[in-house]
């Protein structure tokens, strides 16, 4: 481990010396996946905070006793995001995203025992972030991203492997030193609905 972790930060100590305050890498942890939340009738589709929650029978059309359906869990949305930065008000990057969705589904009409997925989800989207001139130790933002999430697992893995992904962050905060920061977001879209907190290091 030392012989892995004392290079790393020599590089590190390294970029800092030289650094023009060019580049950011922002890390974050995320609420709950957006697919967590959706709720389609027409496919059977439901979430654990839309469907059946608490195990009870739900009525709706007779077509749903036909469908699946969905108990899930989300797992934290893990972000990586790089920029680089143009001007003070503009910077450009990618963010590339992790999560996993677990749980069971069951048809209505069927007596076998629910059946049991687990799903993972990776998304990498190019961005766009605008910064709102501010004091210097707290920092305002807004981001707009969309790319392409890849999905692995049984639950979307054979009808929907690729799909458009996008994320939305109306209201995102930094606070600290111009080197190292923390950092929070207001977010929407298809990666996470929620917000997200992480750290952020400019070099």
């Amino acid at each position: 481990m030392k012989k892995v972790l004392l290079p790393l930060i020599l590089l590190l100590c390294g970029l800092s010396a030289g650094a023009q305050g060019k580049h950011e890498v922002n890390v974050f942890v995320g609420g709950y996946k957006s697919e967590f939340f959706q709720g389609d009738e027409s496919r059977g589709y439901y979430g654990d905070l839309l469907f059946d929650a608490t195990d009870n029978i739900h009525y709706g059309d007779l077509a749903d006793l036909y469908e699946p359906h969905y108990h899930i869990n989300s797992s934290p949305v893990l972000t990586v995001n790089y920029h680089y930065i143009l001007k003070k008000w503009i910077r450009v990057g990618a963010q590339l995203n992790w999560a996993g969705l677990s749980g069971n589904y069951r048809y209505e009409l069927s007596r076998r025992a629910p059946e049991s997925f687990r799903q993972q989800m990776v998304s990498v989207l190019p961005q766009v972030k605008f910064c709102i001139p501010g004091a210097r130790h707290f920092r305002l933002y807004g981001k707009l991203a969309g790319g392409l999430q890849f999905n692995f697992g049984t639950l979307y893995s054979k009808s929907r492997p690729v799909e458009f992904a996008w994320d939305v962050v109306p209201i995102g905060a930094e606070w600290g030193g111009q080197r190292f920061y923390g950092n929070a977001e207001f977010c929407y879209g298809s990666v996470i609905q929620g917000g997200r907190i992480g750290v952020g290091f400019r070099f």
